[in-house]
């Protein structure tokens, strides 16, 4: 390990997208949610305009507008960063708490960069090498602001035209920069050695550990998850629903697969009132509404049949809260009869 003052308090990812904040999370390098984490951010102009007016006009509602091309999506108009991780705090009813929610972040934002920071950019055009080379004071004073040891990494992909000189510290990194599963997403630090032991070396190495340790037990409870609806789905389509009693009326929490599943086996078996589901909400399914919790009936006795096989008692608690005469089963219990 080098001196101590070599050492960074914080690795923070500036971007353009997610697989920056997901590989940090794979390498120990990531120990808090920022604000740029999660975000599509092309413009690294923008994202060091918010650095340097403190967020002033970070996430304005007025600014934000569903993407036609995926409803569950919504950019900000002026940055053109794209929210695809917000699907619980759609910003049209339920802004105060998307911005409670981005708050949070920026606040530690702010307070973590005090510190000594490394900032890691990702950087997939031409364009934005450009920029980089032609406005090196700007960018140095941005991410400088706060503390004069900060600095910036910025990590180029391999096909990357390195058109002018970069004036700051960079790497061309090895792997693949695109979507799709978890673990290509993940990938991105992948074989990136000399930028992995740099940043390894100027890191505190229980903090390291400890970012390590809490990582592997989030996807092994991922992976726990996954194999649970596995199973579950499996149990559904071998179980014999003609020797299992349903009732007569039911609304089914969660459509997705394993509520359509069930939903498939019960089918003319009992009458089914709604589905009730947060991403799907507005559709329908052999239309039947699907509809958010909150616009579902109450003032008489209703039942939900829950679907989704984790957090079965903030579930219950959540339906309790909207309707506390509801009676609420879930669909193991159910399985677990056959």
């Amino acid at each position: 390990m080098s001196g101590e003052t070599e050492v960074f308090s914080n690795f923070i990812s500036l971007g353009s997208a997610c697989q920056t904040a997901s590989s940090m999370e794979k390498y120990g390098l990531r120990g808090w949610s920022g604000p740029f984490d999660w975000l599509v951010t092309d413009s690294l102009q923008w994202v060091l305009h918010y650095m340097e007016t403190d967020f002033a006009d970070f996430l304005k509602k007025e600014n934000l507008e569903r993407c036609q091309e995926n409803p569950k999506t919504f950019v900000e108009r002026k940055s053109g960063f794209i929210f695809r991780h917000d699907h619980e705090y759609p910003f049209e009813d339920k802004y105060d708490k998307l911005k409670e929610k981005y708050q949070k972040k920026i606040d530690r934002f702010q307070e973590e960069t005090v510190k000594k920071t490394c900032f890691l950019r990702t950087v997939i055009s031409s364009d934005e090498v450009k920029y980089i080379a032609r406005n090196y004071e700007y960018i140095n004073d941005i991410i400088k602001r706060k503390n004069t040891e900060n600095e910036i990494i910025f990590l180029l992909r391999p096909d990357a035209v390195i058109c002018e000189p970069i004036p700051f510290r960079y790497y061309v990194m090895p792997g693949k920069w695109n979507g799709g599963p978890n673990a290509v997403i993940r990938s991105w630090f992948d074989g990136a050695d000399e930028f992995l032991e740099y940043c390894i070396r100027r890191y505190d190495v229980m903090t390291l550990m400890k970012n390590i340790v809490f990582d592997r037990n989030k996807q092994e409870k991922t992976f726990h998850n996954t194999q649970t609806r596995y199973q579950t789905l499996l149990k559904l389509t071998d179980c014999d629903f003609q020797k299992i009693e349903v009732p007569e009326s039911i609304i089914i929490y969660g459509a997705g697969n394993i509520g359509r599943k069930f939903y498939e086996k019960i089918k003319g078996k009992c009458h089914v009132e709604c589905f009730v589901d947060k991403d799907c909400a507005g559709k329908s399914i052999d239309k039947i509404p699907v509809l958010k919790l909150e616009e579902a009936g109450r003032g008489e006795k209703l039942i939900y049949i829950v679907t989704p096989t984790y957090d079965f008692q903030k579930i219950y608690e959540d339906i309790k809260a909207h309707d506390d005469s509801a009676e609420i089963i879930s669909l193991d219990s159910i399985l677990g009869k056959n």
